[in-house]
């Protein structure tokens, strides 16, 4: 899910005021590795929302954010769908 990438007083450390640049990175190495070892579809969208389209705190999404986010879901779940074998 996308978070909130925000700059300011300390962006060089963290991401906002829940996330330390340092955590959020070796969460996002260890999903990748648990994708591959497991053959999960998996993509990354931690930086697709900018930093506007997040209300007051750094996990909601305004409703262009919402969209933005679902038509990347959408192009991603049917692409998948048209690569799969039919049974």
């Amino acid at each position: 899910e996308p978070i909130l990438i925000s700059s300011g007083t300390n962006s060089d450390l963290r991401y906002n005021n829940y996330y330390p640049i340092w955590a959020y990175e070796q969460y996002r190495q260890n999903m990748q590795e648990l994708s591959e070892e497991n053959g999960w579809y998996y993509q990354d969208f931690w930086n697709l929302i900018g930093e506007e389209e997040f209300t007051n705190t750094a996990i909601h999404l305004t409703p262009k954010g919402v969209g933005i986010l679902s038509e990347k879901l959408s192009e991603m779940i049917m692409g998948h769908i048209r690569n799969q074998p039919l049974h």
